[in-house]
């Protein structure tokens, strides 16, 4: 997880900073950005189910409705 973030943030971070000399449509492109939101909300929801798991987290959900919701969202980004 903390390799695909490091991705992710890098891929984000473009165009952010001053040395940023290539055109964002050269990084922008419409399936690059679909690309990154898609592994982006995967990843925060790998994250989320993972520390949901945790036996020291104060408010988890129950494990059937942190599933649930996860296939739910899953469901919703495949459409």
């Amino acid at each position: 997880m903390r390799g695909e973030s490091e991705i992710i943030y890098s891929i984000c971070s473009k165009g952010i900073h001053h040395e940023f000399v290539i055109s964002p449509g050269a990084y922008y492109d419409k399936v690059t950005i679909q690309s990154t939101f898609q592994r982006s909300f995967e990843l925060i929801g790998a994250i989320a189910i993972t520390g949901n798991m945790c036996e020291t987290l104060a408010f988890k959900l129950p494990v059937d409705r942190a599933m649930g919701l996860i296939e739910e969202a899953q469901k919703e980004l495949s459409a």
